[in-house]
């Protein structure tokens, strides 16, 4: 035997590799990437929210030129105890959004009033008018409001809301709670920034419910005051609720 031989006789013999069972196939594949999570969405800012805020409102006023709108306007007289006392319930068809228009119903502890009874509620009216319970967000107002943004995230986002300059019994302070996506109001909870002495009292709610071409519109408004002079104290609670709302083809949104 040559010595080449006998040296591979005494050599080990190569042992084959058993099969790898499937678990080790599938431990030495390269592990798969994992789907990648969405990034979570970054929370508004105040200035974005602003932006679509102001864009509603111009668009509701846009809509809403040349258009009417009934307003019904529930008030009552509450005791000491919150009861009613009386109330008088007066609905009015306004036209582009001004006091111009027909008055539909005026009634008072369930009659109608008479001539002489409207005119002095009239002056009352009038008299309301030296408030201005609106949104923050319409054009003509805007510029003169300081903004804040108070919670960006969730379903709604708040943001307060004060004037820039003096207070002033137009001017408003409160908090309004926004839709992120389009910037329609909620829900806008707001009282006179300064009070004649008279008024001890004036909160007020707006709901954004009603659903138009243009987005969101004020469907309700509850006003609770509290005024008198010297020993004579008024606790009133107002409801008013738009409706009925039309408008012009040229105005909707297209």
């Amino acid at each position: 035997m040559s010595r080449l031989a006998a040296v591979l006789l005494i050599l080990p013999l190569p042992i084959a590799a058993e099969p790898a069972s499937s678990a080790a196939a599938d431990d030495a594949r390269p592990a798969e990437a994992a789907p990648a999570r969405p990034a979570a969405e970054s929370a508004p800012t105040l200035e974005s929210l602003l932006e679509r805020a102001f864009a509603h409102e111009d668009a509701l006023a846009r809509q809403d030129r040349g258009g009417t709108v009934v307003v019904t306007t529930r008030t009552e007289n509450l005791d000491r105890h919150g009861r009613v006392t009386g109330w008088e319930e007066r609905a009015k068809r306004y036209v582009n959004g001004g006091n111009a228009g027909d008055i539909l119903a005026w009634a008072k502890d369930g009659r109608e009033m008479t001539e002489k009874e409207r005119r002095e509620a009239e002056r009352e009216f009038e008299d309301e008018d030296r408030f201005d319970l609106d949104s923050p967000f319409r054009p003509e107002v805007r510029a003169k409001y300081r903004f804040r943004l108070l919670s960006p995230t969730g379903r709604t986002a708040r943001i307060a809301f004060e004037p820039v300059g003096r207070p002033h019994s137009r001017l408003n302070v409160g908090t309004a709670e926004i839709e992120p996506a389009s910037g329609a109001p909620v829900r806008i909870a707001l009282r006179p920034s300064e009070l004649p002495f008279y008024v001890k009292k004036l909160d007020a709610v707006v709901e954004y419910g009603a659903a138009t071409p243009a987005g969101a519109a004020p469907s309700r408004m509850v006003v609770d005051a509290v005024g008198g002079l010297l020993f004579y104290k008024r606790t009133v609670r107002s409801t008013t609720t738009w409706s009925d709302r039309r408008w012009p083809s040229a105005a909707l949104p297209r």
